[in-house]
């Protein structure tokens, strides 16, 4: 199967990539947002997979990864920017791949369906994809910028606000695309 993408949608997702590498870039400029800034940046990596599908859809993500490594001054945002676009990049593979059906085959218990409840399912996928990221970055990251001990509290702390940040950064990535992306599509591509 060959791939083929119009020069629109070249043109478009190049547009994208520079607008997502803006964002990265910002986010060192103006440490307040920076969470905000990355977030926005990765929505646009979920954007082109939406609009490219999947093969453009990883390389536009390493392109994106990449032009931030070398641009964006602050090294530890390009890393969480990484990560979290990590994220959408999984979730949006999981949902091209895996239709309801195959959903609710895989949220079988015991040869009784969970009727109704792919979405129960799909989120617990969303919240172990999360984690699988979330927890090593975690662990790992402190090392970067901080000596001593942590204590084991704060671990817990955090682990609790990561999962409370994953759930309104997961809200807003759905009402992004579903509202208010299919708004703006419609007035910037015109077929």
């Amino acid at each position: 199967m060959h791939m083929h993408l119009s020069t629109k949608k070249l043109a478009f997702s190049g547009l994208l990539l520079a607008l997502t590498i803006l964002l990265t870039i910002l986010s060192s400029v103006f440490e307040t947002s920076t969470f905000f800034l990355l977030a926005a940046a990765s929505y646009l990596v979920g954007v082109n997979f939406r609009e490219s599908g999947v093969k453009f859809g990883i390389g536009f993500y390493v392109s994106a990864i990449l032009l931030s490594m070398i641009l964006v001054p602050n090294k530890l945002y390009c890393l969480t920017f990484a990560t979290i676009s990590a994220y959408i990049v999984i979730m949006e593979i999981i949902r091209v791949y895996l239709t309801k059906k195959e959903l609710q085959k895989l949220a079988t218990i015991n040869r009784v369906p969970i009727e109704k409840k792919p979405n129960a399912f799909f989120y617990i996928i969303k919240f172990v994809v999360f984690n699988v990221l979330y927890l090593p970055f975690l662990f790992l990251s402190p090392g970067l910028f901080y000596s001593g001990e942590i204590s084991p509290m704060i671990y817990i702390l955090f682990i609790i606000g990561g999962q409370i940040i994953f759930v309104l950064y997961d809200m807003a990535y759905d009402v992004f695309i579903q509202k208010y992306w299919k708004r703006i599509k419609k007035s910037i591509i015109r077929n």
